[in-house]
């Protein structure tokens, strides 16, 4: 071994013997003394060998050269040949005070939004090759390059400086390398053009960098700021601002020959910050409208100045602006109802009307918007503090881009995913059936939640229907169903013919509109579905079609009163559809309909006619249900209802005998409002519920319900209201007025240019709310308008029994039977005799026929008016003994009769 070899021996000794204690492990220096004990290495070569064992043997030379193992130098500068080592100490230490961290067991110039510690000290650093050999250095970087304490980052700065890694940190450049970004800025240079090239490249990084988020982005741009500082102070710059002030001229020309080279598109300027000149412009969003800020020195400013102006990059940005101004103003109006001015929330709530998309003026305003504008501002509408989330999933579920976000929101019922669903494109006439399909079965499993949650997933489906049926091209929800509930029942028709099943024969039938099974064994009809057809597999089949039709008819016995209300029009060919639907022959064929001349008659679903006796009258065109007031202006009320009793025809909801509401001489006065229903007290959760279930919602110190087909509003006010109605256990009723919908402001409409019939309905509704809903403390309350349809019906139904003694007097009917006279409350249904009340129970109803009514609604009042005037009528044939106690003084001459 010679005289090297040996130093080597004795420095790796001295050296094992400090480390001992820092538990270096025994491989690592057994590694090193192997390779030493075989080298041959000459004595005129010593730089050489310390070269190739630096690179050779990481671990030791590491611990060799390491500035914190500082005892462990010391002894490798004592046993080797200190005129070799000593400057290469003096170097190691220089390089240990490029970065101001003290402690270089940290990690050096690490991804960080910080720039503190990530300069180097470019002074010093050039003064590390004074008396070393390029090869010691390159060999010491190369061992700093394969450690694992580190140094990585630190041998790529120093490379930088000395120009060896040019190639490697251009290809970090590509992918935002933050180390190579910093070293990018230590590279030797040539000229000031190549300083010029680098400085556009750093700003060139600022406006790319825009593509990423959150903590990168602020590392990116830490990166460029330590480049950006490295470079200024390679380049002989006191500070970065000299570099600047002197690089402008050159940036710019070298910024316009890029943008002849490379157009800028609309796309790339929007809500990215970008350098132009001594300007930093970016597009924001405040509220919905995009602003232009243009900023110099920390100082915004909105109004684009001069200097901006004259750069080729303002005519994009103008555009850009001017483009997305014309979304703005439909966007605020899309939505027909905003419960605060400044939030565009679709909530989870029972509102229906007021969460519809107004598709119309939508498609209009993003019509002629590159798309990719409409994206990027989309983006920036969601990422908005002034929570537009919502606003934009709509406006993504209109274009068709987020439908698998929608139909996993399905799956949970979730209330925003259900409204913007209807809104997706429709692709076919089979992907419209299966949509409706899909919300059809999430207003049914609504049923597994409480109260609250179960109304407003409900209310999202009848929401999504809305915007389904615009989206697919019907005027509304309603149409929309009676076309597709046609497809289904198509399906159906063949199971209203008798078919074997086993030994018996089955086909569906229909009691009123109430669906059955109907089952025969040998021509014998059975009154109960049989055990054993119940376990054939086709029963099912059946039962799922009664569960249908049953949806069916309570689905549009809603939607032909809402029709009626709304005095809608069905032309003819509508109507034939409306009609292959089972259960609409049995609901339409007992309501009276209105043709284009006025012409009135029962609908024949067969011959598609109105009848009145006799008379028979086409519908060519149109049909009308009639209302109520229809009937009152023809002056035939009386007559139709006298028809409809005879007849025994019970209608599936108010028609003939509806309630009628008409201006009073008190209204005529006030002439804009109506006191008719005020200063009632009521309970808040009934009276919320009441008028919920009647399309009303809250507004501030008020109810309100809309009536679109009519562009009015109606305003029911409620002073003491607080928060939320049915969190309110007392409320006080007050006038009631009508405005122009969608504008509060605008004068109140005079009550006589309020359509008739939607006077009438808006204060049926109120006077069901004080009527039923009343607190505890207060009185009783029944409005004239329902003591005169009670006296109606009581006197239709008397007349057509042949009871004609009847007689009506003040808020009682009087009732004369073969013993006493008697008189029952029209608003109560008490009976008296004299002045003494008559304790009749409900239980009497149920042992006798049931009542008669000449409509399907419940009305238990006058059901049981009906019941006491037809058994006072008859007193002398009662055999209860309880209410023979109280209307006799001696029962035993009843007995003996």
């Amino acid at each position: 071994m010679n005289q090297s070899s040996s130093n080597y021996k004795q420095a790796l000794i001295k050296l094992c013997n400090v480390v001992e204690k820092d538990h270096l492990k025994s491989h690592q220096l057994n590694d090193s003394y192997r390779y030493l004990r075989f080298s041959s290495l000459g004595d005129d070569d010593t730089d050489l060998a310390l070269s190739e064992s630096l690179t050779c043997f990481k671990t030791a030379t590491l611990w060799i050269i390491f500035p914190h193992v500082g005892a462990a130098r010391k002894a490798v500068l004592m046993a080797l040949d200190a005129s070799v080592l000593i400057p290469f100490h003096k170097a190691i230490a220089k390089i240990a005070k490029v970065s101001p961290y003290d402690d270089l067991s940290t990690y050096c110039f690490e991804n960080d939004y910080s720039t503190s510690g990530q300069y180097f000290n470019q002074k010093l650093l050039a003064k590390v090759s004074e008396g070393v050999s390029s090869a010691l250095i390159q060999a010491y970087l190369k061992s700093l390059l394969s450690s694992k304490l580190g140094y990585r980052n630190l041998a790529t700065m120093v490379n930088a400086y000395l120009g060896n890694n040019q190639a490697k940190i251009e290809k970090g450049l590509l992918r935002f390398d933050q180390p190579s970004i910093k070293a990018w800025g230590l590279l030797p240079f040539e000229s000031q053009q190549q300083i010029a090239q680098r400085y556009v490249s750093f700003e060139r990084m600022k406006e790319d960098s825009i593509q990423f988020y959150n903590d990168r982005w602020d590392n990116i741009q830490a990166a460029i700021q330590v480049g950006l500082k490295n470079l200024s102070t390679r380049a002989g710059y006191t500070t970065l601002k000299a570099l600047r002030e002197d690089l402008e001229d050159a940036f710019e020309q070298e910024r316009v020959r890029y943008l002849k080279a490379n157009p800028v598109a609309i796309s790339e300027v929007l809500f990215k910050s970008h350098r132009i000149a001594q300007w930093e412009v970016k597009i924001v969003i405040s509220g919905l409208k995009p602003v232009l800020i243009v900023t110099l020195k920390n100082k915004k400013k909105i109004e684009p100045p001069e200097t901006f102006m004259q750069t080729p990059e303002y005519t994009v940005y103008a555009d850009a602006v001017a483009q997305l101004e014309k979304i703005v103003l439909p966007f605020k109006k899309i939505k027909p109802y905003v419960k605060y001015v400044s939030f565009f929330e679709f909530d989870n709530g029972e509102e229906v009307r007021g969460q519809v998309i107004d598709q119309a003026l939508l498609e209009q305003s993003i019509a002629d918007l590159p798309k990719s504008l409409l994206l990027s501002y989309l983006f920036a509408l969601k990422n908005n503090d002034a929570k537009y989330y919502d606003l934009v999933l709509m406006i993504e579920a209109f274009i068709g881009i987020n439908r698998k976000q929608l139909e996993k929101g399905l799956v949970r019922h979730g209330q925003l995913a259900l409204k913007a669903y209807g809104l997706l494109p429709v692709e076919s006439r089979k992907e419209l059936l299966q949509r409706y399909q899909t919300l059809k079965k999430a207003w049914k499993e609504a049923t597994q939640y409480g109260a609250e949650r179960q109304a407003n997933t409900r209310a999202a489906v009848q929401v999504s229907l809305a915007n389904l049926a615009t989206r697919a091209g019907y005027p509304d929800a309603t149409r929309l169903e009676w076309d597709l509930e046609g497809d289904i029942s198509r399906d159906a028709q063949a199971l209203f013919e008798f078919k074997t099943l086993d030994q018996w024969e089955v086909k569906l039938g229909l009691e009123g509109i109430k669906p059955i099974l109907q089952v025969y064994k040998k021509g014998k009809k059975l009154k109960t579905v049989p055990a054993g057809l119940r376990k054939n597999k086709h029963y099912a089949d059946y039962r799922a079609v009664i569960n249908q039709l049953k949806e069916q008819a309570r689905r549009f016995r809603g939607s032909l009163e809402e029709m009626m209300i709304n005095k809608e029009t069905v032309d003819r060919d509508a109507l034939k559809k409306l009609l292959r639907m089972p259960v609409m022959p049995c609901l339409l064929g007992s309501l009276l309909g209105i043709n284009e001349h006025n012409e009135v008659g029962f609908i024949n679903t067969d011959s598609l006619m109105l009848t009145d006796g006799d008379q028979h009258y086409a519908i060519k065109e149109s049909l009308r249900l009639v209302h109520t007031h229809d009937l009152f202006k023809l002056d035939v009320l009386s007559y139709w209802q006298q028809q409809i009793v005879h007849q025994q025809i019970v209608q599936p909801f108010k028609q003939v005998f509806r309630e009628l509401y008409l201006l009073t001489p008190a209204e005529q006065e006030t002439k804009t409002y109506t006191n008719r229903f005020s200063h009632r007290q009521v309970e808040g959760a009934m009276a919320y519920r009441l008028l919920q279930s009647r399309g009303w919602s809250q507004g501030e110190l008020m109810a309100i319900k809309k009536w679109p087909a009519h562009q009015l509003q109606a305003h029911w006010e409620f002073p003491d209201l607080r928060y939320y109605m049915a969190a309110n256990d007392k409320l006080m009723s007050h006038r009631l007025s009508f405005f122009p919908q969608g504008d509060f402001q605008s004068t109140v409409v005079p009550l006589n240019k309020v359509c008739p019939i939607i006077f009438s309905e808006t204060l049926r509704d109120a006077d069901l709310v004080v009527s039923v809903a009343k607190h505890a403390n207060s009185s009783g309350f029944w409005s004239s308008e329902v003591q005169q349809h009670r006296i109606s019906v009581a006197k239709h139904i008397a007349e057509n029994l042949g009871i004609s003694t009847l007689r009506f007097e003040d808020k009682y009917v009087i009732v004369t039977g073969e013993w006493n006279e008697y008189r029952i409350h029209l608003g109560t249904a008490n009976a008296y005799l004299g002045g003494q009340h008559l304790c009749i129970g409900a239980g009497f109803m149920k042992k006798g026929k049931a009542i008669y009514l000449p409509f399907a609604d419940t009305d238990m009042t006058t059901s049981e008016m009906i019941a006491k005037i037809l058994l006072l009528k008859n007193d002398s044939k009662i055999r209860d003994k309880t209410i023979l106690d109280q209307i006799i003084p001696k029962k035993s001459a009843v007995i003996g009769r």
